[in-house]
């Protein structure tokens, strides 16, 4: 039984069409241990893989060389799924019950068979084994595929209330990082590793800007002498704020001012135009008036205009005279006053105790350049100082967050998770049973506890494929068997072994068809 109350389902028979190097096959699935032998290269794995393709779907790459469409009809213990899958074109699937009627959601029954959750518990396991080479590689491969297996959730918000838990500055520092490439549709987990590794770019860059924040520092040091306490910087803050909320003030006032004006001067002409605009039946006749009028007031002006040109030319004559009399009279002006100017002159220099001391001043405009340019080492030196330490600060706050995506918020969601093993655990790149790692305990035990998550995952599949099971020792076999008994899972294996014979429970394959099968 299942642990929701349901049967769990075994396969009962495949049958496989053009599929690799099969041409057509069909075996039948007694009892609770079947397996698949034959020499290598028969077509034994294909029949595993014709099982999974029956319930997840077949690639067109599967349809054998040379036919149009490769076909699998997989008669399970609730249902028979039948795909024909063409090379080109659309798969046509097909789920019935043992009546043949149609079953009721059958993409919800297939994905609970053969979903997300499934995997190979022996192929699982062995990832932990092998040379020291690359193990690294597969230890966080074996992880991987259980944390993808075991059902998460995570979204933006959750990141988001993840990082506000951190202080606000984490929230700000946040904002700066450009998340779009991170797809929330993942595993959880891949989620993390995507901001992790997104964020450490940042904080790759803040680094460098702390390195040279403290270039900079460097190069500005605090002055030797102490400096004025004038804060002019801030002045001049206060100062330019002031002056544009001065000038955006104004600017509105201004708008407001021209759009009133503007609408007067609309208002207005809208009420002039009423009163002078004459009426409609009477026009026609007005402007035959004014056209008359119009005629004699041009005759009128042609002769004016010979009149006023000589009127302008002796206008100009004048004007030109008039112009003349005030350059001399300016002249004049200037004259005098220079005079007056010279006898100023002669009287202070006359006067020779007149005068400030100019080595006193001297000394005095000294003094203050020295106390502006102490005054602008310091600031120069107390900016470059300030901006060493916040780019120290940002980058102490990417390398949390960094550390909140690696390791807090993936610890965190692990202990929301329901785990299907008690003791299980992940530390780091490495799967744990009560803190010891799986790969450091016994092959058997590897392999039950890779049972036991294989049933707990899928509470409806009833059956473990298992490829090359000859790669096992007696007792791992013992154990995978004995493990599988306990959850009530049928076991479907192959072993390459050239000199089998078909017998109850087992079936030889033989170049792509079943021994006994034309």
């Amino acid at each position: 039984m299942s642990d929701n109350g349901h049967e769990r389902v075994r396969v009962l028979q495949v049958r496989a069409r053009n599929v690799k190097k099969i041409r057509e096959v069909s075996i039948d699935f007694e009892g609770d241990i079947h397996e698949i032998r034959g020499d290598t290269g028969q077509g034994k794995t294909t029949i595993l893989e014709s099982i999974e393709a029956g319930l997840r779907g077949l690639e067109p790459s599967m349809v054998r060389n040379g036919e149009n469409k490769a076909e699998i009809e997989l008669t399970l213990s609730e249902a028979v799924i039948k795909r024909i899958t063409p090379r080109e074109g659309k798969e046509t699937v097909m789920v019935t019950d043992s009546e043949g009627h149609p079953v009721e959601k059958a993409k919800e029954f297939l994905t609970a068979l053969c979903g997300p959750t499934a995997f190979r518990p022996l192929d699982w396991v062995q990832l932990g084994g092998g040379p020291a080479k690359g193990k690294t590689e597969r230890l966080r491969a074996q992880r991987d595929q259980l944390l993808e297996a075991i059902p998460l959730s995570l979204t933006y918000d959750h990141v988001l209330a993840a990082v506000d838990s951190l202080g606000e500055d984490h929230a700000a520092a946040l904002k700066d990082v450009n998340l779009d490439g991170v797809d929330f549709a993942q595993h959880p987990f891949l989620v993390c590793s995507s901001l992790e590794k997104t964020v450490y770019e940042y904080r790759k860059l803040q680094n460098e800007r702390v390195k040279q924040a403290e270039n900079y520092l460097e190069l500005a040091p605090a002055p030797e002498s102490a400096p004025p306490n004038t804060p002019a910087e801030e002045l001049a803050r206060q100062a330019k704020a002031l002056e544009q909320r001065y000038w955006t003030a104004k600017g509105k006032q201004d708008n407001r001012a021209s759009l009133r004006q503007r609408r007067e001067d609309l208002a207005e002409r809208i009420r002039k135009e009423e009163d002078e605009l004459p009426d409609a039946g009477n026009l026609e006749e007005t402007w035959a008036h004014y056209q008359k009028e119009a005629t004699e007031a041009t005759a009128e002006i042609e002769r004016l205009e010979e009149l006023l040109k000589a009127q302008k030319a002796r206008l100009s004559e004048a004007q030109q005279k008039a112009t003349h009399c005030e350059e001399l009279q300016r002249r004049l002006e200037n004259q005098a006053s220079r005079k007056e100017d010279l006898v100023q002159l002669d009287a202070e220099l006359a006067d020779e105790t007149a005068g400030e001391d100019l080595d006193a001043l001297q000394r005095e405009l000294n003094t203050l350049r020295e106390k502006l340019e102490a005054r602008r080492v310091q600031d120069k030196h107390e900016e470059a100082a300030r901006r060493f330490q916040e780019a120290q600060a940002k980058s102490k706050l990417f390398g949390q967050l960094v550390e909140l995506f690696r390791d807090d918020l993936p610890k965190a969601l692990l202990e929301t998770a329901a785990l299907p093993v008690p003791g299980l655990g992940i530390e780091g790149e490495t799967v744990t049973i009560d803190g010891v790692p799986l790969h450091q305990l016994g092959t058997s035990e590897q392999i039950r506890i890779g049972v036991l998550i294989a049933a707990a995952l899928n509470p409806r599949s009833g059956f473990v494929l298992v490829d090359r099971a000859e790669s096992l020792g007696k007792k791992d076999r013992k154990a995978l068997a004995q493990a599988a008994h306990e959850q009530g899972l049928q076991l479907l294996m192959t072993y390459v072994d050239e000199s089998a014979k078909p017998g109850p429970g087992v079936t030889v394959m033989h170049e792509g068809a079943a021994a006994g099968q034309g």
